[in-house]
């Protein structure tokens, strides 16, 4: 494993530390997802995204990466259904 994937380990770990202080803040989530994504960790990063969408469902860009996570994942029929 590359040192960079190290440091984006170490990030989203940071992340959820933040996480855990202000779990309604749809940002962080957004964030650690982009991150979880980056290293390829797309199911987790889904959930993620999920949960920043039930916080603020307007979140566009969170929509468009969680669609992307669903493709990426085999779940053609759900990433269509984020993209409506």
């Amino acid at each position: 494993m590359s040192n960079s994937n190290e440091i984006v380990k170490a990030i989203i770990s940071i992340h959820r530390e933040q996480i855990h202080d202000c779990p309604q803040n749809p940002d962080l989530l957004y964030r650690a997802a982009v991150l979880m994504m980056s290293l390829n960790q797309m199911q987790q990063a889904a959930i993620t995204l999920t949960e920043a969408l039930k916080i603020n469902p307007l979140n566009a860009r969170a929509r468009n990466k969680l669609a992307i996570c669903m493709f990426e994942t085999g779940e053609n029929d759900l990433g269509i259904t984020e993209l409506k």
